[in-house]
């Protein structure tokens, strides 16, 4: 992918470089005079206060109980079947395709969901209610997200009012864009590559940035927090690999020139914030009391227990065995088994101790990565951070924003496919590759010299 030589930053990102550890920030809007054109002018500046005395926590049972019973439910969801094991996927050779391809479809996107009048049309039919105008933009299926709906518009308001009533920037922090599935049915790429459905995301989080300013002139922020280096020690992910997914992402954005809509934060480093306790990481030494907690009680309790093997299954289809699917030799559909079957004994009595080794290593990862989540919500890492800000989400939540997608999957779950025919603004979608691949043939779409592709169009 094309490199610049330095990148340019949002301001959001250059004044949370600039926090002191245990601050704080906020954003805050001014007037000034400026003599010299004889102008007012109204811009953001930001602030930071100390966030207080910070101490590792150790909840009762019954607090991390439901903390956790609410994240499985929030994150995992019900059990939805996958279906037979797919066929081993077919491709067609690759076809080049210039950069120039990328800057056409933002360029589609602003002109396409913006600039051709439909969200003046959505703020029309809203009348003076800035309020209503928002949640119609962030709830228009093809601005934002149809699932916006379930937020309702009396609780639009309760999220909104204080920023407006302030005219403040609106700042919505996004958790996300870890590094790129290693689930060989999702991807076929390496944990540090970004596609185009990443590309897509970015760009469509930059036009609503743009649709909103037509709303609220005070402007409006995207704070992505890449979740990458938290996530990767626990799913077998190379912090090398995280390090250039989040390179590439910067690349991307700066390239495409939206660099000024969309800022990229470490979860990682906002974790380290909270400071340290006796040399080590408060946020760390919480971590590891509530999974200690949580291993006791999965073996006493049956609904945690229950909530737990759900984890477990959610989590061992989004680990990286890559390097054991290799080593132990595993064919397609025995790793279609290991990696979908509750049971030990639902798979071929050959690879039940490799279902059980998977398992194991699943089951140790979902605990840690449970522990962090519920940490994240017992500090209420993001509001404390950041006072002032939005909640956004990829999974639709009361009290939450649910940001734009693109097909059944999460960019970072799945590839970007682009459809046949000239870019437009609804010509990418995200799958993974099993279902993009179940009734066709994929060309993998390379960028000019990528040794991966960039997305795939399907021919059948």
């Amino acid at each position: 992918m094309p490199t610049p030589a330095t990148y340019r930053v949002h301001s959001f990102e250059r004044h949370w470089n600039n926090a002191p550890p245990g601050h704080k920030m906020f954003q805050d809007r001014v007037e000034r005079y400026d003599s010299l054109n004889g102008l007012f002018h109204a811009p953001t500046e930001y602030r930071y206060e100390p966030l207080g005395p910070i101490a590792v926590l150790q909840p009762d049972t019954g607090e991390i109980g439901r903390l956790f019973l609410e994240f499985v439910r929030g994150e995992f969801g019900a059990k939805s079947s996958r279906g037979e094991c797919p066929e081993t996927f077919r491709y067609e050779a690759p076809e080049l395709i210039s950069f120039r391809v990328l800057l056409k479809y933002v360029e589609r996107c602003e002109s396409e969901l913006v600039f051709s009048g439909l969200a003046s049309g959505i703020r029309r039919s809203q009348g003076t209610d800035m309020i209503a105008q928002i949640y119609e933009l962030l709830s228009n299926p093809l601005l934002g997200n149809k699932d916006n709906r379930r937020i309702g518009l009396a609780e639009a308001r309760a999220l909104f009012e204080p920023l407006i009533s302030e005219q403040k920037r609106i700042f919505f922090v996004v958790p996300g864009f870890p590094f790129k599935d290693q689930n060989p049915f999702r991807t076929n790429v390496p944990a540090s590559h970004v596609d185009i459905g990443e590309i897509a995301l970015l760009t469509r989080l930059h036009v609503l940035t743009i649709a909103l300013y037509q709303v609220h002139p005070f402007g409006v922020d995207w704070v992505v927090v890449s979740d990458g280096t938290t996530y990767a020690p626990i799913l077998r992910i190379s912090s090398e690999d995280v390090s250039e997914y989040q390179r590439q992402l910067r690349a991307y954005r700066d390239l495409l020139n939206i660099y000024g809509s969309v800022a990229l934060l470490d979860l990682r480093q906002l974790c380290l914030h909270l400071g340290d306790a006796n040399g080590e990481s408060i946020f760390d030494q919480s971590s590891r009391f509530v999974e200690g907690q949580l291993l006791t009680m999965v073996q006493q309790s049956e609904a945690i227990k229950d909530a737990f093997r759900v984890l477990v299954r959610g989590i061992k289809w989004n680990m990286n065995y890559r390097d054991l699917i290799d080593s132990h030799k595993i064919d397609w559909s025995a790793l279609w088994a290991v990696l979908n079957s509750e049971e030990e004994c639902q798979v071929p009595e050959q690879w039940r101790s490799i279902w059980k080794e998977f398992d194991d290593l699943a089951a140790k990862a979902a605990l840690a990565y449970a522990a962090c989540n519920i940490c994240i919500r017992l500090y209420d890492l993001y509001r404390i951070l950041f006072p002032s800000s939005v909640r956004a989400t990829t999974h639709a939540k009361p009290g939450q924003v649910a940001i734009p997608m693109f097909g059944s999957a999460a960019p970072w779950n799945g590839v970007g496919i682009i459809g046949r025919g000239d870019i437009s603004a609804n010509a990418i979608t995200v799958e993974p590759l099993y279902r993009a691949s179940r009734h066709s043939i994929l060309r993998p779409k390379l960028l000019g010299s990528g040794q991966h592709p960039i997305g795939y169009e399907p021919l059948t």
